[in-house]
C-alpha cells in the first residue's frame, strides 16, 4: 500500500509543479490599447530635438504653409516650436496650436493670481483678475472641447468652441476696460492669447472641413 501511494505522489508531482508555477508567474499584462490621436491637454510637452526647430524657419515647411493662412502666422510658427511632433498635416497644426494656447493660458492663470495675491495690488484690480482667472480657466475647457470635436469630426462645434475661446480671453480685457482709469496687468498678455485664438479659428476655417 505504501508503495503505491510512493508511485501515486511520484506520477503526481510533475503536474502539481506545474500548476504550482503557473499560478505564481504573472500574468502577461493585456496589450495596452493603442494611444488616440486626440490626447486631453496637458500641462507641458518636452521641446523638440533643435534640428527641427531650425528646419521650421524655411518658408517651404508644411507648417509655414498652413501658419500663412492666418492672422498672425509669426506667432503661429512660434507657439508650434517647442511642441512640434513632425506632423505637419493641418489638422496636427491645428491640434498643436490649441495645445500652446492652453499651456499659455495655464502660464497666464499663475500670473494673474501672483499679483492679486500681492499686498500692494488694489482691491479693485484684485476682483477684476479673479474674474480674469475664471475665464482663462473657461477658456482652458473649451479648448478641451474643441479637441474632442475633432475626435468626433464635429466642425461646427469645434469652430464654436474656437469662437467662445476668443470671447473667453476678451471677457479678462472687457473686465478691466470697465473701470476708469484701471490698466490691467494683463493686457499684454491678453494680446498674446487672442492672437493665438484668432489663429486657431483661421486654420479651422480654411482647412477643416469634416
Amino acid at each position: 500500500m505504501e508503495l503505491y501511494k510512493s508511485i501515486l505522489l511520484l506520477i503526481s508531482l510533475p503536474a502539481i509543479l506545474t500548476f504550482s508555477a503557473e499560478a505564481c508567474a504573472p500574468r502577461m499584462a493585456p496589450s495596452p490599447a493603442p494611444s488616440s490621436q486626440f490626447l486631453p491637454l496637458i500641462d507641458h510637452l518636452p521641446p523638440a530635438p533643435s534640428p527641427i526647430s531650425e528646419s521650421l524657419s524655411s518658408v517651404d515647411h508644411p507648417i509655414q504653409k498652413v501658419c500663412k493662412v492666418t492672422s498672425h502666422p509669426t506667432e503661429c510658427v512660434t507657439a508650434i516650436l517647442p511642441l512640434f511632433n513632425g506632423h505637419t498635416d493641418p489638422i496636427s497644426v491645428l491640434m498643436l496650436e490649441i495645445q500652446a494656447l492652453a499651456n499659455q493660458t495655464r502660464q497666464s492663470i499663475d500670473k494673474a493670481t501672483e499679483i492679486s495675491e500681492d499686498s500692494s495690488t488694489s482691491s479693485l484690480t484684485v476682483t477684476c483678475l479673479k474674474t480674469c482667472i475664471d475665464m482663462y480657466q473657461t477658456a482652458i475647457d473649451d479648448l478641451q472641447s474643441a479637441l474632442d470635436a475633432i475626435a468626433a469630426r464635429d466642425r461646427g462645434t469645434l469652430n464654436s468652441f474656437l469662437s467662445a475661446v476668443y470671447t473667453d480671453i476678451d471677457t479678462c480685457s472687457d473686465t478691466f476696460a470697465e473701470q476708469d482709469d484701471l490698466v490691467s496687468p494683463m493686457d499684454e498678455t491678453d494680446m498674446g492669447l487672442k492672437k493665438l485664438s484668432a489663429n486657431n479659428l483661421d486654420i479651422a476655417t480654411v482647412f477643416v472641413h469634416f
